[in-house]
């Protein structure tokens, strides 16, 4: 609970521009049950309404498309960078070029996103296997269609297998 209380005191302060007024302490869980909720999410969404509305504008971290932000990747890559914000919409800060291995590893992520999107809407076992291989955290092709394998027989239902 105490790391907890560390992360809660610094939750979301840049995203929402302000600090705590007070020092989160580590409740027990019926107290923490119990209690309000005095910002996290709710907070971050107002100010971007806010800010997208005519008040002040203000700059957080979105998920957005990559739209040339960083150098390397597709612009319909979903990127998750700083962005100005006020009444005219979200304007990514592009970042521009990286470095070769951080470029390598979201290219490597990505390519691991859009063969996911393609095994599931195609019904795919071995696409799926193949993008499972791409994840650094698999990384082996015999652990790959192991786990695509179980996820295909897993989900049959919902894959409707049978209509492709």
């Amino acid at each position: 609970m105490h790391a907890y209380a560390a992360r809660e005191n610094t939750y979301f302060s840049i995203e929402s521009g302000q600090q705590r007024e007070k020092v989160w302490i580590a409740p027990t869980l019926d107290e923490f049950v119990s209690q309000p909720d005095e910002g996290g999410y709710a907070a971050v969404a107002l100010r971007f309404i806010r800010a997208a509305h005519g008040g002040e504008p203000c700059r957080m971290v979105l998920s957005v498309p990559n739209n040339g932000a960083i150098r390397g990747l597709a612009n319909d890559d979903v990127v998750e960078i700083t962005c100005q914000i006020d009444k005219n919409g979200v304007h990514p800060i592009p970042i521009g070029a990286i470095g070769a291995f951080q470029l390598q590893q979201l290219q490597r992520i990505k390519s691991f996103e859009r063969g996911t999107i393609r095994a599931i809407l195609e019904r795919d076992e071995a696409e799926a296997a193949r993008a499972l291989y791409l994840h650094p955290l698999v990384n082996d092709l015999q652990i790959a269609a192991r786990l695509a394998a179980a996820f295909f027989q897993q989900y049959a239902q919902y894959l409707d297998m049978d209509e492709r």
